[in-house]
């Protein structure tokens, strides 16, 4: 049995692999050493080898995948999209002078190229970002880490949380962009439980440093720490979080919810819409409401590309009744409906009109 729950947790890791290679093999890599170091008095051979098993039988489901999209398996989509638009090898980890966007990023990407300098803002960066964003508190969530990792007594499951931070953060510095911008360190993501293991250390450490420094003139350490903790968290609920959910990034990069709403006041599933849009966000906006399968239960976005075009995509989906929408202007900040429904047998003379 514990060779079958190695191999099932060697395939959680595999699929973590294929869904973020870099974060799988990291991950993956350490807690395969972490159980190497134990092999001899708590995890067996058996287990190690199921938990490598299952690594290498899913994880390795990323070559007929790459073969099936790129041609070939050992390059992936993203790489391949990457080289085609920047430059070979510009997604690549490492420093160079060729390595990251050649478009212009503004203040995401600071440099043209990736470099040790750039690496240090990068982590600064994400640093500064996690002391607000893992815990919503603004006066730093990292706190209680670093009060454990100055004051506290150091375990074995501590020195492992940090092994994971330092690598994890370590690795990422050969990496160019660091994804801040929108919450924080995302790519850091993997590593969030170690970061919250560390926080609840250093709570245990505040509340034995409290008791032996203070315990004679306030015997309720204990009650006040919980307290400034419990506030703290009423804080990043009712404060923090709706600012970051709601507000932040409400109609970000010109990306709204209009076409949604009209679908739903205007009961448009299973209609074919024609989008007069020349912005890639409002149409995306709209794009991403399409079903995967083209069901008839949804609406199908289309973008009004003419009337040759329109009737064309007309026929493909034939039943559905019609619509013309124009998208957001800089005249108007709204969607609305310029034309419909029109049912198929007026497509074609409700096409000749436009």
């Amino acid at each position: 049995s514990k060779m079958l729950f190695a191999f099932l947790s060697g395939g959680i890791m595999g699929w973590l692999f294929l869904t973020r290679y870099l974060d799988g093999l990291i991950i993956g890599s350490v807690t395969g050493i972490w159980l190497l170091l134990h092999s001899r008095s708590n995890c067996p051979w058996k287990s190690i080898s199921g938990y490598a098993l299952g690594c290498l039988i899913v994880g390795a489901l990323v070559f007929p995948y790459s073969t099936y999209i790129t041609g070939d398996p050992l390059t992936t989509p993203l790489n391949l999209y990457m080289d085609l638009i920047w430059g070979e090898g510009a997604n690549r980890l490492g420093f160079g002078s060729d390595i990251g966007p050649t478009l212009d990023w503004g203040k995401l990407d600071l440099y043209p190229g990736h470099s040790l300098s750039e690496a240090i803002i990068n982590l600064h960066q994400s640093i500064v970002t996690l002391s607000i964003e893992q815990s919503g508190w603004i006066i730093g969530s990292l706190i209680f880490g670093m009060v454990h990792l100055i004051w506290g007594k150091w375990t074995r499951a501590d020195l492992f949380m940090v092994a994971i931070i330092s690598i994890f953060t370590g690795i990422y510095c050969l990496y160019w962009f660091n994804a801040t911008y929108y919450i924080g360190p995302r790519y850091w993501f993997s590593a969030f439980f170690p970061f919250i293991f560390l926080s609840a250390r250093g709570i245990q450490t505040s509340a034995s440093l409290f008791k032996n420094q203070l315990s004679e003139q306030h015997p309720d350490t204990d009650i006040r720490l919980g307290v400034i903790i419990g506030l703290l968290c009423i804080i990043a609920v009712v404060i923090f979080l709706p600012w970051r959910s709601v507000t932040k990034y409400h109609d970000a990069r010109g990306y709204h919810t209009d076409y949604r709403q009209l679908v739903r006041e205007h009961d448009l599933e299973g209609s074919l819409i024609f989008i007069n849009s020349n912005s890639d966000s409002d149409f995306g906006s709209a794009i991403i409401l399409n079903a995967w399968d083209y069901s008839d239960s949804h609406p199908l976005f289309v973008k009004d590309l003419g009337e040759e075009y329109n009737s064309t995509v007309a026929k493909a989906f034939p039943g559905r009744p019609i619509y013309y929408m124009q998208g957001r202007t800089k005249q108007d900040d709204r969607v609305v409906i310029i034309q419909g429904p029109i049912v198929r047998d007026e497509t074609e003379e409700a096409m000749s009109e436009k």
